[in-house]
């Protein structure tokens, strides 16, 4: 599709919560989903600093919790214990927040309030493969064969035309009325109608779009398939605005999971590398320990990682 204008709403959303301090930003309900369902559970991160984690509905555990902007880091300890563990921001927007520490890496969504009862049917409804079957009003052409959107559980979402896939995120918002796709190229967010018999309408300031239900669910894209994009050689371009020499830092990231990192034109660390199980990180393991840094986009040409609050940009180096 062309570039879709982004709701004011949304962007309202979002402004709100970036202008406020990080620790504000952290401040309420979050919840973390993998495959292994005995490791789900909920965050609540209080204003007093205080730190409900759920495992059920019937066990609870009390922590105590704190931020340090200066080394950006959260520190949770037990309420009557002095354990703590420290866990890294690596990367914080209105809906995740991606943690990590030396063992592992993860992201956690925020649980919103949802005002509608309905909202769990419409993305049950929402989730499997849709199709373009009419077009109304619109001033561009589509081959409306050859163009399909796949939704699924983990919030992940794949578009296909002709041959060519691309993967994103999808955010249905609390009343069910707009639709938010976020990939490698854009942000956009859509108005959209569910219609009887499997069909879903789109809406934007181009015309109107009827797409219909094709196939249900299917298995959510795997980190195999973010994996096989990663692979190859990266020189560093970017570091948040500025641009920096492409023979300073480079990577190898090798097929058989091997990590080589050169300065300067010479070998600084050597490991290994993969990305996590959500798809979300990209993790290093070497003498430094294991670093985990979030994925914000990936395609043939370049990829951005995020650190420090900043996007780090590589171009891909043409063998």
């Amino acid at each position: 599709m062309k570039n879709l204008l982004i709701n004011l709403g949304f962007l309202l959303f979002i402004w709100s919560i970036s202008s406020c301090s990080t620790k504000q930003r952290i401040v309420g309900n979050w919840k973390i989903e993998t495959k292994d369902t005995t490791f789900e559970r909920s965050y609540f991160f209080k204003k007093n600093g205080t730190l409900e984690i759920a495992f059920s509905k019937e066990n609870t555990e009390i922590n105590n919790w704190e931020y340090s902007k200066k080394k950006k880091v959260i520190t949770i300890s037990e309420k009557d214990n002095i354990i703590s563990e420290h866990f890294v921001i690596n990367y914080i927007s209105p809906l995740f927040l991606g943690l990590s520490n030396k063992d592992n890496g993860f992201v956690l969504t925020r649980n919103l309030k949802i005002k509608s009862i309905n909202h769990n049917k419409a993305r049950k409804k929402l989730r499997g493969e849709w199709s373009i079957v009419q077009i109304e009003d619109s001033c561009y052409n589509y081959n409306e064969k050859n163009l399909t959107f796949h939704f699924f559980k983990n919030s992940s979402y794949r578009e296909k035309v002709n041959e060519k896939v691309r993967l994103g995120r999808w955010v249905l918002n609390d009343n069910n009325t707009k639709l938010t796709l976020s990939n490698d190229n854009n942000t956009q967010t859509i108005d959209i109608n569910f219609l009887k018999k499997n069909k879903l309408q789109f809406t934007d300031q181009y015309g109107s779009y009827i797409l219909e239900k094709t196939n249900n669910e299917s298995k959510a894209p795997s980190n195999q398939q973010i994996e096989h994009k990663i692979i190859g050689a990266w020189a560093l371009a970017n570091v948040g605005d500025k641009e920096v020499g492409s023979s300073d830092y480079t990577l190898y990231l090798n097929e058989d999971g091997s990590l080589k990192i050169f300065e300067d034109q010479h070998i600084s660390q050597v490991g290994q590398w993969y990305v996590s199980e959500d798809a979300a990180f990209l993790v290093f393991e070497h003498s430094l320990g294991r670093l985990s840094y979030p994925i914000e986009n990936i395609s043939r040409k370049s990829l951005e990682l995020i650190d420090d609050f900043q996007t780090i940009l590589f171009n891909r180096i043409q063998n």
